[in-house]
Order: structure tokens, then sequence, then C-alpha cells
């Protein structure tokens, strides 16, 4: 099967203020060794935000005074950012964001009083209601697009099975580790600009930042005030792998406690396995 070669000379590489813009071209050749860049590909490691958006088929003549000879090229067009509304190209760059709220609820609170019945050291009014503790909650979306069948087939054994359902192991999208979750995904196929079939995911992902309840302290004594665990360190990451602990004694009042599994907490087996997300793009 021929291949491509690139020509080097079609190098282009535009900056503006607010983004860069490059071009890279091929042609078909029986001895080609180089493969088109995916929509969705970046331009080099060192340029990992340029990323391809578009693919073009171009076809001219050679020879101008020679009209029955034609030939052609493959334009691949990069950017930091989606090139134009109008083109059919799947949007990479679109994004879905929700901020909210997640209440949980204390149904049988062990060790929290009334505040204004009695005097702080002598408390004995419980609570004998519910209560709710209030933490950070969203979701955000990112797209993966496949220019194959096989493609697809491929990133859902290798990235979809291996990701689901695993938080990240370090900071991911300017969130702090162990803070999100990658849900799963929906989406389906669409067209390009040449009329090919591409396949378009829609990557969903929650995060999880934990703001109350129990007490909160600081680090080294200095800077800003987090929530504290069940043993008083303050909680910076790992969001995802924390219970509220009713009946810890630590407090006084419950307290954030990651549950672990006994025979095999040497590995950290949590909830929750963490994993670098960033490869579900790569």
């Amino acid at each position: 099967m021929a291949g491509y070669k690139e020509i080097v000379e079609d190098w282009e590489l535009v900056e503006e203020d607010s983004r860069i813009e490059g071009t890279r071209s091929f042609y078909p050749h029986s001895s080609g060794t180089a493969s088109l860049p995916a929509v969705g590909d970046q331009w080099d490691s060192s340029n990992r935000n340029l990323l391809c958006r578009k693919r073009r088929r171009v076809k001219f003549f050679p020879d101008v005074s020679d009209r029955s000879e034609w030939s052609e090229k493959i334009m691949c067009f990069f950017s930091t950012s989606a090139i134009d509304a109008e083109v059919r190209d799947p949007d990479i760059d679109q994004r879905r964001f929700m901020l909210g709220a997640e209440i949980m609820s204390i149904d049988d609170p062990e060790n929290w009083y009334w505040w204004q019945s009695d005097a702080l050291a002598t408390k004995t009014d419980k609570v004998k209601q519910p209560l709710s503790l209030s933490n950070i909650m969203g979701s955000f979306t990112r797209q993966r697009i496949l220019t194959s069948e096989s493609a697809k087939d491929k990133w859902i054994s290798d990235k979809l099975i291996a990701y689901g359902g695993t938080i990240n192991d370090r900071e991911f999208e300017g969130f702090r580790i162990g803070s999100v979750l990658f849900n799963g995904v929906s989406g389906g196929t669409q067209a390009d600009l040449d009329g090919d079939q591409v396949w378009v995911f829609d990557c969903e992902f929650l995060y999880r930042i934990i703001r109350a309840g129990g007490k909160y302290t600081q680090i080294d004594g200095k800077g800003p005030f987090y929530p504290a665990d069940y043993n008083g360190s303050a909680i910076v990451k790992d969001d995802w792998l924390y219970v509220w602990r009713k009946d810890a004694s630590a407090s006084g009042q419950g307290a954030w406690d990651k549950p672990i599994d006994k025979n095999t907490q040497a590995d950290g087996n949590f909830i929750y396995k963490k994993t670098d997300l960033s490869q579900i793009f790569r």
C-alpha cells in the first residue's frame, strides 16, 4: 500500500496573540513512509496544544501547460483553537462545564449537638434530626475524535475500559490529584470536510472538592484553611477517596476518612483506582 511523503517546504506556523496556526502537507508516494496526522493529533511533542483540526485533499496541475495530468496533496491544518465555525469538522475544542454542589445527608449525626443550648464545654442537647454537608461538585467534557472504526474499537478497548471509573493520579485540567473521575463517554459518527465518517466521543469527567464538615486546619500552620481528615491532616488531594465517617471520635463531631482494603493496603487499594487521565487523549 502506498504511503505518503511530507512536503517540508509547505510547513507554516503563524503565531497570533490568542492562538497559533500551522499547516503541513503530504503527497502520495509508492515508497512513502510518513503517515497522515489524524484529526486531534499533536503537531509534535513540543507543541502538544497545537492540534490537527481538519484535513483537505487538494488537486492541482503540476504543469499548467498540460491539464491532462493531475497531482494531489493532503493539507493538514493545525491550531490551538477551533478553526472555523462553518467547517463541518468536529470541533475538538468544544467543552461543556457544570459547577454545582454535592449535598450529603447525615441521617443520624452521632456527635453533633446544638450550639445555643448549653455552654460549649457541657453540651447535652444532642441533634436528633438529619444534617447535611455540601461540597463542590461538577462535570466537564472533552472530545476525542477518531478517523476510522478500527481506531474507535482500539480506543474503546485500550482507553475507555482501562480508564473508565478511575480518578486522576496527577493534576488534570487544572484540578488537583484525586479530584477528577472519568465517568464515561457519549457520541457517535459525524462527517468531516471531505464527507468521510469520523467518530466523535464526548468524554465526561466528574470533579469533587471537599469543603465542608469536621475541623479545618492549615499546612504547617500557614496558608489557607483546609478541611481536616480523621487524623487532623489537611485534605488537599484524593477528594474522591474520602467518605464522611459520622462516628469518628478524633474530632468529636465526625470526620473524613478513606476506606481501604485491609488485605491489600500496601498497594493502596482504595475505593477508586488512580490513573493518568491524560492518556485518554493520546
